[in-house]
């Protein structure tokens, strides 16, 4: 019901799901899906396509027709800031390479000047799905058990990913920022296996390239960590 979004507060972030997709958008079982804390900085900007005019003009100089091109969304600009570093999961959303040693050595590598995206390749595109936890009309705690409600914002297809600035301080953390892309092509939105209704079912047009989505009531948040969950199967696959 519509009713349950309605004259509702948007407070915040609790965590932020990042499952990857095939090249075709669909979802591989067994695939690393991580659940990361609430962010120190997120964004979603919808960048306008480009508008320009329709003008007919007489021989004479006189308009006879003109009409503006209608505007729309051509694409979404997601921008996010961690402060909390989880290595396997930053690899894999950025493309980078894990090294593991003996012992607890461990190293990550981040390509300089390689690019590996061949958008005409099976593979090779990466491609993620965002789901945002926001807690709404609080009522104690933000992301407690007290909070009114939470809606999920979900970011279907997420591609170019890339790394931004890392500041070293004297005086703050390293923060790990990013910026990404986002089309309306959503693929198998809906099709499983985090990205169905909460308690329920339907259909989503497939160029809807942002879904906020009211969660039911006794909704049980995701635990945030560094450890990836499988990803389940897909409803009927």
């Amino acid at each position: 019901m519509a009713s349950l979004l309605e004259n509702k507060t948007i407070n915040g972030v609790c965590r932020v799901r990042l499952t990857p997709r095939q090249n075709d958008c669909s979802f591989l079982a067994g695939a690393n899906s991580y659940t990361l804390d609430s962010p120190l900085e997120l964004s979603i900007t919808p960048e306008a396509g480009s508008v320009g005019e329709i003008e007919k003009e007489k021989l004479n100089g006189v308009k006879c027709f003109y009409r503006p091109e209608t505007s729309y969304v051509k694409s979404l600009t997601i921008a996010g800031k961690f402060c909390e570093f989880c290595p396997d999961a930053f690899a894999e959303f950025f493309g980078w390479n894990t090294y593991i040693g003996g012992g607890d050595n461990y190293a990550i590598g981040m390509p300089v000047g390689v690019n590996n995206n061949n958008a005409c390749a099976p593979t090779g595109v990466d491609k993620f799905s965002m789901e945002i936890i926001a807690p709404v009309a609080a009522t104690g705690g933000i992301c407690t058990s007290t909070t009114g409600g939470y809606v999920k914002i979900i970011v279907p297809v997420m591609f170019n990913v890339m790394p931004g600035e890392l500041p070293f301080a004297n005086d703050d953390t390293l923060d790990f920022s990013f910026t990404a892309s986002a089309v309306g092509d959503n693929g198998t939105y809906g099709n499983g296996p985090f990205n169905d209704f909460g308690g329920g079912t339907g259909t989503v047009l497939e160029n809807d390239g942002l879904i906020i989505e009211n969660l039911p009531v006794g909704f049980t948040m995701p635990a945030a960590s560094c450890t990836p969950t499988p990803v389940p199967t897909q409803a009927g696959a």
